[in-house]
């Protein structure tokens, strides 16, 4: 029942913007496929993740985290809330809809709305991709770098993460690249960088080492189906931690240009 509700959630049940992907341009998937828990069985949701179709023939996804703690029924909420968020923004920005703007907008937002939590921080990423012209543009506020792959090489972009949004009142800065036909575009949570994190005694050199091995990994899938890429990443990084379980909720969302 939970995974029926969020997949309803997701599919836009709080919101009247058309948010299906243009498939014949690009080919997105998301893992896994209905947003809810990756980690222990008795976790909540803890990742949001939403597509926007926008206008001047532009396509925009988000990715993100919310704080709080397993088995605290807020954290579902909070997600909802991020999402309902970046609805208005989105809906807001409807003439000008670029990465800068919309996340600029939602940070103020939510400086402005009751906190959920103490500490309510939202590591988030929105991209917006332009079918025309494949300019892809990218805002990371406080999470893992996402991953351009290519037939030569898979590499970070998006520049440094920048402060998580509700935190402070920053001037966020964009990153805009130029992808090729056949090129793939990856934005992870941070449970996938962090898995195994717990056991090391340096957590960013962790996650920097983790970072290299995602790359890796990635370039080794391209030849497959997008979604078959992600469930093999997840994979991989399971088998070398030598987990069954995440500790951490994991979204990737990712999709590759057709044309």
């Amino acid at each position: 029942m939970v995974d029926k509700i969020l997949e309803r959630i997701n599919d836009g049940l709080f919101h009247n913007l058309d948010s299906r992907p243009p498939y014949d341009r690009i080919h997105f998937e998301r893992y896994p496929k209905i947003i809810h828990t990756t980690c222990r069985e008795t976790a909540l949701e803890g990742d949001f993740c939403k597509t926007y179709k926008m206008s001047g023939e532009k396509f925009g996804f988000v990715v993100g985290d919310v704080p709080g703690h397993k088995n605290d029924p807020g954290v579902t909420m909070s997600s909802i809330y991020m999402k309902l968020v970046f609805d208005k923004v989105v809906n807001n920005n409807i003439d000008r809809p670029n990465a800068y703007n919309i996340m600029n907008d939602a940070n103020k937002l939510i400086l402005n709305l009751p906190k959920l939590f103490p500490d309510g921080f939202y590591p988030t990423v929105f991209s917006v991709y332009d079918l025309n012209t494949r300019e892809l543009e990218i805002v990371n506020a406080g999470h893992p770098s996402p991953i351009r792959v290519n037939v030569k090489l898979a590499s970070t972009v998006g520049g440094r993460p920048q402060t998580a949004l509700g935190l402070l009142k920053e001037k966020y800065q964009s990153t805009k690249i130029k992808l090729d036909i056949g090129d793939r575009y990856y934005v992870f949570t941070d449970g996938l960088h962090e898995a195994g994190a717990s056991k090391s005694k340096e957590k960013i050199e962790w996650i920097n080492k983790a970072e290299k091995e995602l790359c890796k990994h990635l370039h080794n899938t391209r030849n497959m189906e997008i979604y078959q890429s992600l469930e093999e990443i997840v994979k991989k990084v399971k088998e070398e931690n030598r987990i069954d379980y995440f500790e951490d909720d994991v979204t990737i969302a990712a999709f590759a240009v057709l044309k």
